[in-house]
C-alpha cells in the first residue's frame, strides 16, 4: 500500500517536490520514537515544522492516507486517486 501511495505522489511532477513517501525498518534502525503502538504506521513530518510529527489513525487505505497527508502537511498536496467501477476507471 505503501508503494502504491508512493507512486501516486511521484508520478506528478509537482507532487513529487512537495511529498516523500518513504519507508524505515524500526527494528533494524536506531529509531528514538516510542509513540509507536505497532506495526505497519504512518507517520507525517511536514515540511518546515518537523518536529510537529502527526501519526496516522486513519483508515487503511491509498485514500485515506492521501487525505492525511493533504490534510495535514504544509503543502496540501493531493493526488488524483483512480477509482474502479464497472465502466473503468475513474478520477477523484
Amino acid at each position: 500500500m505503501y508503494e502504491e501511495l508512493a507512486l501516486l505522489y511521484t508520478s506528478d511532477e509537482i507532487l513529487k517536490k512537495q511529498v516523500i513517501i518513504t519507508t524505515i525498518n524500526a527494528e533494524e534502525n536506531d529509531f528514538l520514537d516510542r509513540d509507536v503502538l505497532g506495526f505497519p504506521w504512518l507517520k507525517l513530518f511536514p515540511a518546515h515544522s518537523k518536529d510537529a510529527t502527526v501519526l496516522y489513525y486513519g483508515p487503511w487505505t491509498v485514500q485515506g492516507m492521501a487525505e492525511f497527508i493533504r490534510d495535514n502537511g504544509t503543502n496540501k498536496a493531493m493526488p488524483k486517486i483512480p477509482l474502479a467501477d464497472a465502466a473503468g476507471a475513474e478520477e477523484l
